[in-house]
């Protein structure tokens, strides 16, 4: 069971939450000693990037990257991350489809809170990620159309710094970003990174 959906069940029993997603973040989130704060539009890390009241005048290239996550956390959420932190960085949307024309649209995700206890839980994991460079604020739940969508701002890692790699190994799990899509780094680049880094 995820830790986030037992920390819920906990909550609800003892009568120390409304139920609603957002009490149960921030309660749970109190209990660890970690903030929780419901987050608005602002000026960010990576937001030059896009304007996010405007996000169907968008597509996705080398520094940005849409994803439905509809049914959880998708695999490729990963892979891009990896991808970007590697490359020039990049923003992540999640709950956000790409159409025929290659236009962004939200989606709305129906549990933006849980999907967003599930992304720390993964991202500290080293059995899975090597390495968490973001900050609590760069992962955020924005309202826009109408709808919620989570935007993750990944940035680029700093020179000298290993490449963040995916699955527990650095020569098989490390991705780049090319055009609008991200691509699993052979041996010998990986083998280049880490002399270009040393």
């Amino acid at each position: 069971m995820k830790h986030g959906r037992l920390r819920w069940r906990i909550l609800c029993a003892v009568g120390t939450t409304s139920g609603r997603p957002q009490d149960i973040m921030r309660e749970s989130r109190a209990a660890e000693g970690r903030p929780y704060n419901k987050l608005k539009i602002n000026k960010r890390r990576g937001d030059d990037l896009i304007d996010l009241t405007k996000i169907e005048k968008y597509k996705e290239n080398n520094r940005i990257e849409a994803k439905k996550a509809i049914g959880g956390l998708p695999m490729s959420l990963w892979e891009t991350y990896s991808a970007f932190a590697n490359t020039l960085g990049g923003i992540i949307l999640l709950g956000v489809e790409e159409h025929e024309d290659r236009s962004l649209h939200p989606i709305d995700l129906p549990d933006p809170e849980w999907l967003i206890s599930d992304f720390w839980e993964i991202i500290n994991d080293k059995r899975k990620v090597s390495r968490n460079i973001l900050t609590e604020r760069d992962v955020r739940i924005v309202e826009t159309e109408g709808r919620h969508i989570i935007v993750i701002n990944v940035p680029r890692i700093k020179k000298g710094e290993e490449p963040i790699y995916i699955g527990g190994s650095i020569y098989t799990g490390t991705y780049k970003r090319s055009g609008d899509g991200d691509y699993k780094c052979s041996v010998e680049e990986v083998a280049k990174m880490l002399m270009y880094n040393s």
